[in-house]
């Protein structure tokens, strides 16, 4: 089972989540197993039970990142905050996402899917 790690955004004024309560769910269908930053959701005005509701793990940065398969952010975060993820862990996109897991982002909300 894949393990995918949400982060919460560190650059000043960045209000954007890189997964939504909808897209854990959607991840946890595909067979993973979700952990999300506490407050990663705050600038989108998204909550810690929303992402409980969906069924993630929700905790720190350094609990969330441990063992983490694929680390997803808006905005890359500084290494030394993910110590602890597999040296593989940081996809570029959602649609990576997917296929790092060996789903396809077909499956996923087009709007969150961002088109290369």
């Amino acid at each position: 089972m894949a393990r995918i790690a949400v982060v919460r955004e560190s650059a000043p004024d960045e209000r954007r989540v890189a997964a939504t309560p909808e897209t854990v769910r959607k991840f946890i269908g595909l067979g993973a197993e979700v952990a999300v930053e506490s407050g990663a959701g705050i600038g989108a005005s998204i909550d810690d039970a929303a992402y409980t509701e969906a069924g993630a793990l929700v905790g720190d940065r350094s609990s969330v990142v441990d063992g983490a398969d694929l680390i997803l952010a808006v905005q890359a975060p500084e290494p030394a905050s993910i110590a602890g993820a597999k040296p593989s862990a940081f996809p570029r996109n959602l649609r990576l996402a997917c296929t790092s897991i060996g789903r396809s982002a077909a499956r996923m909300p087009s709007r969150t899917v961002r088109r290369n």
